[in-house]
């Protein structure tokens, strides 16, 4: 019989690329298993090595990716896939790789980076779009930017909060950097 290895609420958000906090609050969502010996919250490794198992197979071609990717319709189900092809591309696009591996070695850095971006993609769709930017200036008005149509409970929230600012859709914004 095997040993269960544990980690620490530390080792494991590092392990996941999360921070501290929100490793926390997985556990306490039941989103990460963990045990709570005392005052301190200890992970089995084998939860974390299921977080990060991409639940594609790494072996897919882009075009394979992008239609498997369009089937998925959780952010949950793409992070450990977008994790894994992250550390692909970082080995894979290592400089002295690249130079002195040739021309495969080039294309297999792109090959990773066009799967990433794939992923990424496909994460930005299913991104929730925030309600609001609040922009607030000296000697002007507050302005309420919307991003995008609020519902009549979420725009009377923003407006109880901010019964002076002006409504402004985001259109009408021009947002210089």
């Amino acid at each position: 019989m095997q040993k269960q290895e544990w980690l620490t609420l530390r080792q494991a958000a590092d392990a996941l690329g999360i921070s501290e906090v929100s490793a926390r609050r997985w556990v306490k969502s039941g989103k990460l298993a963990a045990a709570q010996p005392g005052r301190k919250y200890l992970i089995p490794a084998s939860a974390v090595e299921e977080m990060l198992s991409p639940k594609a197979p790494p072996d897919l071609d882009a075009a394979d990716l992008e239609d498997w990717a369009a089937e998925v319709d959780t952010l949950d189900e793409l992070r450990p896939v977008r994790r894994a092809l992250w550390l692909q591309w970082r080995e894979l696009a290592d400089y002295a790789r690249v130079v002195g591996g040739g021309e495969r070695a080039l294309a297999d850095a792109l090959e990773a980076g066009e799967k990433r971006e794939i992923i990424d993609k496909r994460m930005m769709e299913l991104a929730p779009t925030p309600l609001a930017t609040i922009a607030m200036q000296l000697d002007e008005p507050t302005r309420i930017i919307y991003l995008r149509d609020p519902t009549d409970d979420e725009r009377a929230r923003l407006i109880a909060e901010y019964p002076d600012a002006v409504e402004v859709e985001a259109q009408q914004v021009a947002f210089a950097y």
